[in-house]
C-alpha cells in the first residue's frame, strides 16, 4: 500500500474573497479553458492583521525548499536557455513567484496593506493509472457548522449535490480559506519560460464569516446616459433589483471572467 503524503495544512486569516468560482465547476472561458475544470477563488488579507504574520512564516522553510527544486530543475536545461534566464533573472537565472502577492494602488502604484492569495482546486481528471478521480471543496459557517455549497448547474457535468437552500458566494464575501501544500517534490513548481518558481497551494474548504452581496448593475452598465424624460418618480426606492434579475450566470457565480482576464485576480 502506497504511503501518504506529508501535507502542510494552513488556514487563512480573514480576509475577502475575490471573483470567487465555489458554487460550481469552472471551466473558464472559451479564450482561456480550463481542462477538467476547477474550484477557485483569490482571498485578500490585511497585513496588519495579529494572525497573518505567523501565517505567512509558516510558508518561508517550503520557499526555501522550492528554491533547492528550481534549482535542480535549471540545471537540467540546456545551456541557451540557462544563460537566457540568467539575463533575466541575475544572478542565478531563477526567481521566487510568492503564493503571497503584494497588491498596488492601481492609480497612485503606492503599495498597499494589503495581499492576495490564489487558490484553486482541480474539479477532476485521470491518474495515471487511468483511474477517474474528483474533487469538490465544502463550505463551513462561522461556527463551524457545515454549509450547502452546490447550486443547479443544468447542462454542466455533475458537480456535487445540489442543494436548495445554497446561497451564492459573490466577491465581498468574508471568509477564511484552507488549503495544503504537498511536502514533496509535486509541491512545488518550475517554469522554464521565465524561471520562476514557487508553491503549488491545493484548495480545500472555505469558512463563511459573512456573505457578500450579489453586484448591483447601473445604467451606465448597459451605456446608458441622462437624457430629458421619465425620471422614474413614481417608483418606491425601498425595491430590490435584486428580487427581479436575471437568472443567467454571471463570472461571479462561476460564468467565465467578466473582465475578460484568465482568473488572475
Amino acid at each position: 500500500m502506497a504511503q501518504k503524503t506529508e501535507r502542510l495544512k494552513l488556514t487563512t486569516p480573514p480576509g475577502t474573497l475575490r471573483w470567487p468560482k465555489l458554487n460550481k465547476i469552472n471551466f473558464g472561458t472559451e479564450k482561456f479553458p480550463v481542462k477538467n475544470g476547477n474550484f477557485e477563488t483569490e482571498i485578500i488579507m490585511d497585513k496588519e492583521h495579529p494572525e497573518f504574520a505567523a501565517f505567512a512564516a509558516k510558508l518561508d522553510p517550503l520557499y526555501e525548499s522550492a528554491r533547492v527544486f528550481a534549482e535542480g530543475k535549471y540545471a537540467e536545461l540546456p545551456v541557451k536557455s540557462r544563460k537566457e534566464l540568467k539575463e533575466k533573472n541575475p544572478p542565478n537565472g531563477i526567481r521566487l513567484r510568492p503564493l503571497i502577492q503584494e497588491m498596488y494602488d492601481e492609480k497612485t502604484e503606492e503599495l498597499l496593506n494589503t495581499v492576495k492569495i490564489k487558490l484553486k482546486m482541480g474539479a477532476g481528471g485521470v491518474t495515471k493509472a487511468g483511474k477517474p478521480w474528483m474533487a469538490r471543496p465544502t463550505a463551513f459557517s462561522a461556527s463551524g457548522k457545515p454549509l450547502p455549497l452546490f447550486i443547479n448547474a443544468p447542462g454542466t457535468p455533475h458537480h456535487g449535490k445540489p442543494h436548495p437552500k445554497a446561497k451564492l458566494i459573490y466577491s465581498g464575501t468574508v471568509a477564511r480559506v484552507a488549503f495544503d501544500i504537498e511536502l514533496s517534490d509535486y509541491g512545488f513548481y518550475f517554469a522554464a519560460v521565465d524561471g520562476a518558481f514557487g508553491l503549488r497551494a491545493n484548495l480545500g474548504a472555505v469558512q463563511i464569516l459573512k456573505y457578500g452581496d450579489a453586484p448591483q448593475r447601473g445604467a451606465d452598465a448597459y451605456g446608458f446616459g441622462s437624457e430629458e424624460g421619465y425620471d422614474g418618480e413614481d417608483i418606491d426606492d425601498s425595491w430590490d433589483e435584486s428580487d427581479f434579475a436575471s437568472t443567467a450566470p454571471t463570472s461571479e457565480q462561476g460564468g467565465g471572467e467578466a473582465d475578460g482576464s484568465n482568473g488572475d485576480f
